[in-house]
């Protein structure tokens, strides 16, 4: 689903890991915001739900294995 915009699931997956530990600057939080914001009004056409299936069909699994990476190295 989407491949053309495959290059921003890193971004966003490290965007979301910064988040949930409370690591956002402002200054990259506005970066973060403007992806968020371009794939869910540009590329899912402001449709909440298709982009959350995006979502978790795509960044979760990403930031899961990045979890799972960390993991390993402790």
């Amino acid at each position: 689903m989407y491949p053309e915009f495959a290059e921003y699931i890193p971004q966003l997956a490290m965007c979301e890991s910064l988040a949930l530990h409370s690591l956002l600057q402002p200054s990259i939080s506005q970066y973060c915001e403007s992806i968020h914001n371009f794939m869910l009004i540009d590329v899912f056409d402001n449709n909440e739900n298709n982009f959350n299936i995006w979502w978790d069909a795509n960044v979760v699994p990403f930031v899961e294995e990045f979890y799972h990476l960390i993991g390993d190295k402790k």
